[in-house]
């Protein structure tokens, strides 16, 4: 009974770490594409690769349960 409550809430989870770590992730890959100093960005892209890495898991354990 509590499985059936929490799938929306995984679900809601995932998209709540994806979508702000995807888009910041785009955004710095861009700067640093224009020729930004990537070690400025490191932990801003380790972070954001957590983010989404997270969500993912979060979004495969929502279509398995």
């Amino acid at each position: 009974m509590l499985k059936g409550k929490l799938k929306p809430i995984c679900l809601v989870i995932a998209l709540i770490l994806m979508v702000p770590g995807g888009l910041i992730f785009l955004s710095v890959l861009g700067a640093v594409k224009e020729g930004s100093q990537t070690s400025d960005f490191t932990a801003i892209i380790w972070v954001c690769l957590i983010m989404v890495f997270t969500g993912v898991v979060m979004v495969f354990k929502w279509l398995d349960s």
